[in-house]
């Protein structure tokens, strides 16, 4: 289905069978995507090589995911020992530090990895790199493994397919060609299209509505030009406030959230008039530089990405993001720092 990863699937499946202890571990908080494409390698696993490999899920599920396990009724058995595996597939992921507690252990095994990410460190490591840039999803590409390799997926497991390309997708406003292809191909499996997009329709708790609320009052916003720049520190759901964010306005948002005195997490996502104005890709051009100046990783697409940090506070993370955009957007031409204007109540 996809030439760029058909020979690396057929390396794959020789792979899986010299291993008798397989584990697929995902990003921490999985999002509808990671759950999706750990889920459909599981089924792919157990298929072609007759192993029930574990799953491991660091810091369990965010909000949505749980609610599209709960409505679908999908029982979910994460592991918390590394050691029962020798080789570990990665999914969703391109940077050790989103692996948190486990990610020494699992470096310690052989390693795959399955992503569509740009950036991070684990494809040095790695023994297989399933990666590319012509879909919108993780788990587009594993759909694309199964397909190539045989696999009939069942149909609680395409629903957790099309769930995780809705969502990473962001509705199909960042679909590629081949997107709308596998979404097909699933419908015509026999998948309630409908069902899948009600997922996404339910009104988010109070306590992430309040997120919302007090980060919008704290956060900071930049005038560049025709593009609006917005900083914002929270405690939790970055991910809805940067969605929220873009919402009221912004074309590009970042959102720190300060997990302790040592670990700082950012969340970047951008419009897509963001990136065609200054072409810049967020996870390639600018999370993946953070590492050069608080330790970590980061990556992510051109209009989505995150950064994990040490050893720095998230106002001083937000600093140094804006910094390093305000000089992409300068030699890139687009403007320089003389039009950088804040935003204030005035």
């Amino acid at each position: 289905m996809l030439k760029e990863i058909r020979e690396k699937t057929q390396i794959l499946e020789e792979l899986l069978k010299k291993y008798n202890r397989i584990g697929i571990i995902t990003h921490k908080n999985a999002d509808p995507d990671a759950l999706a494409s750990v889920i459909g390698l599981k089924e792919i696993i157990l298929q072609r090589a007759g192993i029930t490999p574990i799953t491991i899920f660091p810091e369990g599920l965010n909000s949505l995911s749980k609610r599209i396990v709960s409505s679908l009724e999908i029982d979910i058995t994460s592991s918390d020992e590394v050691n029962e595996a020798d080789l570990y597939i990665i999914a969703d992921t391109s940077s050790s530090t989103q692996l948190g507690k486990y990610s020494d252990n699992v470096l310690k095994k052989d390693i795959v990895i399955v992503d569509h990410h740009e950036g991070g460190d684990l494809g040095e490591k790695a023994l297989l790199e399933i990666k590319t840039s012509m879909v919108s999803s993780t788990s587009e590409i594993v759909y694309a493994i199964g397909v190539d390799l045989g696999i009939t997926f069942s149909t609680r497991v395409l629903e957790l397919l099309l769930s995780g390309i809705v969502f990473d997708s962001k509705r199909f406003i960042i679909a590629k060609p081949i997107t709308f292809r596998i979404i097909a191909d699933i419908v015509d499996s026999g998948v309630d299209y409908s069902k899948i997009i009600q997922l996404f329709n339910i009104r988010p708790d109070i306590s992430e509505r309040i997120a919302r609320l007090k980060a919008s009052m704290r956060a900071k916003h930049y005038r560049v030009k025709n593009v609006i720049v917005s900083l914002t520190e929270v405690g939790a759901f970055e991910a809805s406030v940067a969605r929220s964010l873009l919402e009221l306005g912004s074309d590009v948002v970042f959102v720190a959230n300060q997990i302790d005195k040592n670990e700082v997490r950012l969340t970047a996502r951008a419009s897509s008039y963001f990136i065609e104005e200054t072409g810049i890709h967020l996870g390639r051009d600018l999370l993946s530089r953070l590492s050069n100046y608080f330790g970590g990783s980061g990556g992510g697409h051109d209009a989505a990405g995150g950064y994990t940090g040490y050893n720095v506070g998230a106002w001083e993370l937000l600093g140094k993001v804006f910094e390093l955009l305000i000089e992409l957007l300068e030699e890139r031409k687009y403007a320089n720092r003389r039009e950088v204007k804040e935003i204030t109540q005035d």
